[in-house]
Formats: C-alpha cells, structure tokens, sequence
C-alpha cells in the first residue's frame, strides 16, 4: 500500500528534501491548497450520532469471518458474489442503525447501568474464568483475541445490560394462554402416516452422453463452484514471554531483593477451621435452620446436630467439620461470616449461600505466617523469572514493532535485531522466524498461532486489503496477481495475542481463490451434467406417477420398470424427534387430505435427488396430560412473543428516533466502487 511504501522511506535524504519543498510550498500557497473538499463518508446518522465508515466495514468483516468459520470453502461462493456482498453489507448497517435506536431509546427511558455491575458480570462471564474463579489474565487475552479493549467490552456489556433490565419489565409480563398451549399440543401430537416413494435417478442416466463441448460450457456456467481457496506462503514470528525466561539470569542478591520486595507471595494466609449445619434451598429452610440454631443456643452439641439434620454428606458424618480454607476459596457469604467469629466455639447465626442456608461454629484458627527465604528459594526463582520475562518481553515487542517497520520487505533484519543482547546481555536465541509452503487459512490441520482465529483473520484481511489497492481485473491471471501483489507487501502490523504473546509476519507468496482447471475436475463437471439431466428427464415422470396416486390409480407399473423404490408406511409427529427431519417438516407442509383420499407430493433432498411423499392419514388424538410437553410449549409461546415485543420495540424506537442517510454524491459513488470491488 502506499502508506507502507511511504514509511519505507520516510527516513532517508530524498524524503528530507521533499518534506522540506512540501513545507515550503505550505508557506507559500497556504495550507488549505493541499487540502481535499471535506466530503461526509460517514454511512449513516441517528439522532445526530454517526455511524462511521470504518466501523461498518470492521461489522461487515466480521460477519464474513463468521461465514468462513462456519461454511469453510464454501463460503468462497457467497464472498465472491457482488449482490450478496451488498446486501451483507445493508443489513449489517441495518442491524447496526436498530442497535443504536434501541440503546438511545432505553438511555431515555432512564435505566441506568452503573460501574460495579457491569464489573461483577463480568467476573461471573465463565470465558473469563480459571478453575471456576475469574482470572484476570484470561479476562485480557480473550479481549485481546476478540478485537475488544476493556473499555470497549465495558460499554458493549453495559449496553446489553440496559437491554436486558428493560426488556425484562416487558417480557416478565410474558405468559401463555391455556388455548395456546393446547392448540400447540395438538399440532405437535398430530400423527401423519405417510409412505416415501424415491426416484431411482440411475435409471434416467444410462444413455446420457456427455461431450467436451458440454463440460466446457457447463464449466463455464457453473467455474464459482469449483473454487480453490486463497493461499499464503509465510514467513512469521511468534513469541511468548514464556519463550524468554531461558534469557533471564540472577544472582541470589536479585532473589533475596525480589523476596523482600514481595513478602506477599511468600507468606501463608490464615486458615480457619469451621463445622457446619447445612439445610439446602427451600421454601421451609430458613425456618429449619432457625430451629437447630435455637437448639445450639440451648446447650445441644452441635456435632450431633450436624449428623442429625446437616445436608450436607461430604461434612455431617464428621460433625460438620471442614477442611481448613483461607479467603477466597469458599462462598463469599459462608467465609465472610465464618472469618467474623472471633473465638474458637463461637457460633454464627443463620447465613444465607447459593448452597442453602447455614449455621458455622469455630473450630480452629491457624494464624498467618511469613516463610523463609531458603524454604521457597524455588518459588522465589519461578516468580521472578516470570515477572522478568515479562518485562523482557515488552522491550522485545518494542524491537520488534520498531525494526519491522522500518524494514518492510522481510523480517530478517527484525529476528537479528530482537536476538541483540539488551544492556550488555547476552545475546538472545529466543526470537525466532518460522515459515510456511503455501497453506490455505480454511485448512483444518493447521496447528498453534496459525489455527488462531485472530491471526487467521488478520492474515485475510491484510491479504484482502492489498488486492483491493492493485485494482486488478477479476479475469486477471493468477500469477500476474502474484507478481503484483509481492511489489507492494510488507512486514504486517504486530498482533498482540493477549497481554504476553505477538505475532508479526510477512506474505512470501499469493495465491488468489480461483476456479480449479477444468482438466482437474473434469469427472465432477460429468457427474453433474448427467445429474442433472437424469433430474430433467425424470421432471415429467414424477409428475405422471403423482398424478397416478391422486387418481388412486395403482403404480405398480411404474415400480416394475425400476424407476421407483416404495418405502414402508411410517408415523410422523412434530413433538418426536426423526431419523432425517427434512422429511418431516415437508410432511407437515402438505395440506390435510379429505376423509377417505391421499395426497402425494414431490419433494428434493439436500443434493436435489427428487422423491415423493404421499400422505395417506391425519389423527388428531385425545390430548393428555402432559405437564413437561405443556411446560415446553408456554416457554416456546413466551420466546415467539418476546421476538414479536423485540421487534415492536425496534420499530417504535426507529419510528421516533432521527435516520439521515448519506445522500452525498462522493460518498453514493465511493460505495458504487467499493460494490464494483467486491
């Protein structure tokens, strides 16, 4: 790109002295000379707030990425189709224009999220947890590698929890009629009895012919089909801060420093001992747990209480006795509590958890205590090596970002540089550049940071980005693409993957999706072709032995020729789950026959092999009680209410909310290209 060019550059004599004439000529005619007309690229306006540009094309990739994961190669097809690309794109400005009506219209309506909850839900997030704790680290690496800042994930959950305090006063309200359940009852227990006819295609098949002439012009129609996905060739960096703790040296000085500095890490919390009496959640357990408690207020001895009436069965057979636990490691209400108790014996009152409600006894204090030196001297080395690691790994990240821009066209220079001993220090091996043959991103079998779907994503997007500034021809030749594309790549920004990890690499080579060669996929193009003519020609039959059945004609004719393979009667209901559920959501689409006649239907699979289904009998059977299928059905009934209240919502927040669209001249023919690029 020309930027990248330019800071290639940026630094030698030849761009002094054009700064300095750019400069110059800035005194003598005036900036405002230099400057273009300030045209609005802006997509969008609500309520005065603009959607920008860029962040429509960051939505717009990121549904595309969507597409890739969850169509692979298949995909290709669809991103490759202007008029798709263009409605993608509209109705993600849709989607963006009705999310921001709806948080300005509930922002109006005065709900108000503050700081600390938007904090504790996002402790309670399990992709932010290690071992059932939030984890801070995680917490950074997963926003990290989704493209968030913490600022920016605030807002967004802050957002949604706006959404969800306001709709939930709608859909609280939310319930089903008992004539809405039984009407769903009884369409779901409807029983359809069918018989499944297939058409044997092979028997249309047997004489067709296929000429070159015909793969070519059928390859021609349908070359989209047969796509060969991009590929890259790589060369790339990655590094950890684990990878530089073999660079990190000490003495016992820096330990003994370190030790003194962080008494912290090295010193055994207190523990306390407690026995208890569970009583778990009900409507009946506080009142329960109440009672007990008044016994031991008596003078009944509590470890007997607690195997008379403790619920809990890790703890009651011991008198309710627990393990010893430090803060932070039980339910924040039960040691809350249990850390309050200041003498051994003492008991609590009644505490309310997630598990139930408690009473906690003392048993045992054991006091907090600092360790010496020479008894976690191990501990001591492991943490500071991490700690320096991490700081080692910021100064690399420096060289590395610095060098790689400064020397765009490979990352050798920026390996040597990394490697360079720090302050004196030994030189480093750690900073390593690997590389790749040509690899397609789609590619089940890639393995470490190249199966990272941040890496992955920016290796296509920086890829897509070049292309689109060669302004190439669609038809143009692979390797001329190839060739032009070399000309003007360089060392990519660095990625962070998380707070101690980066990935910075280079495109050694380019290979744009394109059709596969004919001569490659010469007997798929025949196998089509005779498909689908095989379907043509069977079009008529089918439609004849339709026909037949309605009549009530027999077809036994037709089953004697070999064309047709009549299945076994089955009985089809909505409520029970099927062996292939396609067959039952178009047996349920077919009308209701008239007492004493069938009706037949021609249907397709999911690879167009035609078949018919003829429904020969409809029973409505007495409803029974059935409290989880009418359980399921309410719930079904309050979600499709909550949609429609969902959309009556958007629509009364676009009707009184202000939509400007960009109606710019400069800005309507920036899209027409950009349409035309995609």
């Amino acid at each position: 790109m020309l930027t990248d060019k330019l800071r290639e550059g940026a630094t030698g004599p030849i761009a002094k002295i054009v700064f300095s004439l750019i400069i110059i000529s800035f005194l003598i005619a005036g900036v405002g000379s230099y400057l273009i007309p300030k045209v609005d690229f802006n997509p969008v306006t609500v309520d005065g707030q603009s959607i920008s540009n860029a962040e429509l094309e960051q939505q717009v990739r990121l549904q595309k990425n969507v597409l890739e994961r969850q169509l692979g190669e298949q995909s290709a097809k669809m991103l490759n189709d202007k008029a798709f690309l263009k409605s993608l794109r509209n109705d993600v400005l849709e989607k963006m224009i009705n999310d921001t009506v709806v948080a300005n219209h509930i922002y109006n309506s005065g709900i108000i999220v503050n700081d600390e909850l938007v904090k504790h839900r996002i402790k309670e997030l399990p992709e932010f947890q290690v071992d059932g704790k939030f984890n801070n680290k995680q917490y950074e690496t997963v926003l990290a590698r989704a493209g968030y800042t913490p600022n920016q994930f605030g807002e967004a959950l802050r957002g949604d929890i706006a959404r969800e305090v306001y709709l939930r006063t709608i859909l609280d309200g939310e319930f089903a009629l008992p004539h809405e359940i039984n009407q769903q009852a009884a369409i779901i227990t409807e029983q359809r009895t069918i018989q499944k006819i297939d058409v044997d295609l092979s028997s249309f098949s047997e004489n067709v012919e296929v000429k070159d002439a015909d793969l070519t012009a059928y390859y021609d129609k349908h070359k989209m089909d047969y796509l060969l996905p991009e590929k890259y060739k790589l060369s790339y960096i990655f590094l950890t801060a684990s990878d530089l703790k073999g660079d990190v040296k000490y003495t016992d000085e820096d330990l003994q420093k370190f030790f003194n500095l962080h008494s912290e890490l090295f010193t055994v919390p207190e523990k306390r001992v407690v026995a208890h009496i569970l009583i778990g959640q009900s409507d009946e357990a506080e009142d329960k747990i109440k009672e007990i408690k008044a016994k031991v207020d008596k003078g009944e001895d509590f470890a007997a209480l607690a195997k008379q009436y403790s619920q809990d069965p890790a703890s009651k057979d011991d008198g309710g006795v627990l393990p010893a636990f430090s803060l932070g490691n039980m339910d924040a209400n039960f040691e809350k509590i249990a850390f309050a108790l200041k003498n051994i014996g003492d008991v609590s009152e009644p505490v309310n958890t997630q598990y139930g409600w408690h009473i906690i006894k003392l048993v045992k204090i054991e006091p907090a205590y600092n360790q010496k030196f020479d008894e976690v001297k191990q501990t001591v080395i492991d943490h500071y090596v991490e700690e320096q690691s991490k700081i080692l790994f910021e100064d690399k990240l420096q060289i590395i970002e610095n060098t790689s821009y400064e020397n765009p066209d490979s990352l050798d220079i920026t390996v040597a540089k990394a490697n360079e001993g720090l302050d004196g220090k030994a030189a480093s091996k750690a900073v390593k550049q690997e590389t790749t043959d040509y690899i397609s991103l789609d590619d089940e079998s890639l393995e470490g940071v190249l199966a990272d779907d941040t890496v992955k994503n920016k290796i296509s997007s920086y890829a897509a980005s070049l292309v689109k500034d060669l302004s190439l021809a669609p038809e143009t030749d692979a390797q001329v693409v190839e060739d032009e594309f070399l000309k003007i790549v360089t060392n990519s920004d660095v990625v962070r993957l998380g707070p101690e990890a980066l990935f910075v690499f280079h495109i050694d080579g380019y290979k744009k999706s394109h059709p596969k060669p004919l001569a490659d996929v010469k007997q798929e193009l025949t196998d089509a072709i005779i498909k689908e003519r095989a379907q043509n020609a069977s079009v008529k039959f089918v439609d004849n032995v339709i026909a037949t059945i309605n009549k009530g004609d027999s077809i036994e004719t037709f089953v004697k020729e070999g064309k047709l393979k009549v299945n076994d009667e089955e009985v089809l209901t909505l409520a029970a789950a099927q062996k292939d559920p396609l067959i039952t959501i178009q047996t349920f689409e077919m009308p209701v026959p008239k007492a004493g006649n069938i009706v037949a239907k021609n249907f397709v699979d999911y690879e167009n092999n035609p078949y018919i289904i003829v429904l020969k009998k409809v029973e409505n059977l007495p409803l029974t009680k059935d409290d989880g299928r009418d359980n399921f059905i309410s719930e079904q009934v309050v979600t499709t209410n909550a949609y429609g209240d969902n959309e009556l919502l958007i629509n009364s927040a676009r009707a009184n909310a202000e939509i400007e669209y960009n109606s710019d001249p400069e800005y309507l023919k920036m899209i027409e290209n950009q349409n035309s690029d995609y």
